[in-house]
């Protein structure tokens, strides 16, 4: 199996003239050099009112990737609010949901519970529970040293 690309412009301009001149996807597939899944999900998402205008989809194609999630990045900033929240006994769930709502950040409860400068803090020792069903594995526990 080859490597992942996305669709190019030419390749959708291609496709369209194929499609408008009556060719099927499999072939449409074939002389594009793409997965015959690639051609149909890219008509599929792509069909508008006026059908499948190639010009629009690069451009949506391009918003898509522009928007996309991006792995957040556990700054120095991040880090000392998730110590502060976890010295409030919060869970990781109740922690992810406040940066969610809050200032956007989108962190799993697994991702702070495994963050290795909040294990490794001196105050932060990670507790191995039964998983429940309404919460992780991992429980973080503060030690308070006064």
């Amino acid at each position: 199996m080859g490597t992942y690309h996305q669709l190019t412009e030419h390749q959708r301009y291609q496709m369209y003239a194929l499609k408008k001149a009556g060719h099927d996807q499999q072939s449409i597939a074939a002389t594009v050099s793409v997965s015959p899944s690639t051609i149909s999900r890219e008509l599929r998402r792509n069909q508008g009112q006026r059908g499948y205008r190639p010009g629009q989809a690069h451009h949506k194609a391009l918003a898509r990737r522009r928007d996309k999630a991006k792995a957040t990045k556990m700054t120095p900033v991040v880090i000392a609010r998730i110590e502060a929240d976890l010295c409030q006994q919060w869970s990781p769930e109740q922690i992810a949901g406040r940066l969610a709502a809050t200032d956007g950040l989108r962190l799993s409860a697994e991702r702070i519970c495994t963050c290795p400068a909040i294990i490794g803090s001196a105050d932060a020792v990670l507790l191995h529970n039964r998983p429940t069903r309404n919460t992780t594995a991992f429980f973080i526990q503060i030690r308070s040293f006064s």
